[in-house]
C-alpha cells in the first residue's frame, strides 16, 4: 500500500522514440518526463528529491541498484533505465493511486496504460507483464503529446475526487451507500474492457456484450421490482441522458441487448452448428462462426457509449444526489425527468457542461 504520506507518485512506460517530447512538460498538478533526454542518474536525483524515500535504507537500495544486486522487482539499473521513454510525475491523493490515475486516464482517452514502473516513497517497483499487456506498451508519440496538449490535467484535478470510487477506501466504506457500490461495481466492470481489445477469440465478443448490457442495467434499471420492458426503460432513460451525444442509441442498445440474449439464451448456439464446417478447427475460424460487421459496429459503439455513461452517473450521483434530498438515487432523478421539464434541464445542463472535458 503506498505511504499516504508520500506528496506524488511517478509511472514510467516503454514507448517509441520521443522527438518532439521536452524534457520535462509541467502541467499542474502533473509532470511529463521524457526520459530518454535525461541521463539515468538525473533520473535517480530528480526522484528522490519529489518522491522523497521513507528512509534511508530505502533511499540505499530501492532506487539505484547493480544487476548483480536486484531482487524481487526493486530498484533499477542502468540497463532497465535505457528501456523506458517517459513518464509522469502526479500526487498522491488515495492508496493504489497508480490504479485510480491510469483509470482517469482511460476514462479521459480512452488509453489503458500498464506501467513498467511504480515509484513511492518506499522506492522504484517494477510490474511484471504478460503476452497480453504488450501492446500497451507501444504508446506513440502523437498519442502522448495529444494527451499532454488536450487538457488531461485540468480533467485530473477537476474530476479525480469523482472517478475516486475505483477503488476502496477502508477508512469510509461504512459510510458508502447503495449508489458508492453501485459506481464502483461499474468503474471496475467498464475498466476491464480494454482486455477485449487484445482477446479477439472464440465468443470473445459475447462475453463483452454479457458484461456491458450488465453495466448498463446496474446503472439505469437496477433496484426495480417491474422486470418487465427493461429493455424499454433503459433505452428512455439513456436517451434522456445521453441522447443528444448518440442519436442512435436506440437501434445501438436494441442491437446489443439481441447479441446478449442470444449468447445468454443459447439461441447463437443454434447458429453455431449450422455453420460449424468440417475443418473448422482453428481459434481464428471458430471465432469468425460469432463476427460479422454488424458485431464490430456495435460493440465499438458500446465502449464509446459506457465510456460516457459511467462517467455521467458518478458525475449526476456528485452534483444531483450527494448535495440534496430530492432524489433517493439517480435512477430516479431520470425517472423523474422522463416526467417533468424542470428535472430534465437540470439534468442536460449538467451533462453538457460536464461532456465538454472529454475530447473525442
Amino acid at each position: 500500500m503506498i505511504d499516504r504520506f508520500a506528496d506524488c507518485v511517478f509511472i514510467g512506460f516503454k514507448a517509441e522514440q520521443l522527438k518532439n517530447l521536452p524534457l520535462l512538460s509541467k502541467k499542474a498538478p502533473l509532470e511529463y518526463w521524457n526520459l530518454q533526454k535525461m541521463s539515468y542518474y538525473q533520473f535517480i536525483r530528480r526522484l528522490k528529491a519529489k518522491v522523497p524515500p521513507a528512509n534511508e535504507n530505502v533511499s540505499k537500495h530501492n532506487y539505484s541498484v547493480e544487476k548483480e544486486d536486484k531482487q524481487f522487482g526493486i530498484g533499477i539499473t542502468k540497463e532497465e533505465y535505457e528501456k523506458l521513454s517517459w513518464g509522469i510525475l502526479f500526487p498522491n491523493y488515495y492508496d493504489y493511486n497508480f490504479y485510480h490515475f491510469t483509470f482517469c486516464l482511460y476514462e479521459f482517452k480512452d488509453f489503458f496504460l500498464t506501467p513498467d514502473i511504480l515509484v513511492t516513497n518506499i522506492g522504484i517497483q517494477w510490474f511484471p507483464r504478460d503476452k497480453n499487456d504488450a501492446y500497451m506498451q507501444l504508446w506513440f508519440e502523437d498519442e502522448l503529446l495529444e494527451i499532454i496538449n488536450s487538457g488531461f490535467h485540468n480533467f485530473y484535478e477537476k474530476y479525480h475526487q469523482t472517478f475516486s470510487r475505483i477503488i476502496i477506501d477502508y477508512s469510509q466504506i461504512s459510510k458508502w451507500s447503495q449508489e458508492d457500490w453501485r459506481i464502483y461495481m461499474s468503474f471496475n466492470l467498464y475498466r476491464d474492457f480494454h482486455t477485449y481489445k487484445t482477446e479477439r477469440h472464440l465468443l470473445t465478443w459475447q462475453k463483452e456484450f454479457v458484461d456491458s448490457m450488465t453495466i448498463f442495467e446496474m446503472l439505469l434499471t437496477a433496484e426495480e421490482n417491474e422486470q418487465t420492458e427493461i429493455g424499454y426503460r433503459l433505452k428512455k432513460r439513456f436517451g434522456l441522458l445521453l441522447g443528444k451525444q448518440f442519436p442512435d442509441y436506440a437501434t445501438v442498445l436494441s442491437k446489443a441487448y439481441k447479441f446478449r440474449s442470444e449468447f445468454v439464451h443459447g439461441s447463437i448456439f443454434v447458429g453455431l452448428k449450422k455453420r460449424t464446417k468440417v475443418g473448422d478447427d482453428e481459434a481464428s475460424g471458430i471465432a469468425n462462426l460469432t463476427f460479422s460487421k454488424e458485431v464490430l459496429y456495435i460493440s465499438t459503439e458500446i465502449q464509446r457509449y459506457l465510456r460516457y455513461l459511467v462517467f455521467m452517473y458518478a458525475v449526476l450521483y456528485e452534483e444531483m444526489i450527494k448535495t440534496s434530498s430530492d432524489f433517493k438515487d439517480v435512477i430516479s432523478a431520470l425517472e423523474a425527468g422522463l416526467l417533468d421539464d424542470f428535472t430534465k434541464k437540470k439534468i442536460q445542463k449538467i451533462v453538457s457542461k460536464t461532456i465538454r472535458w472529454l475530447p473525442e
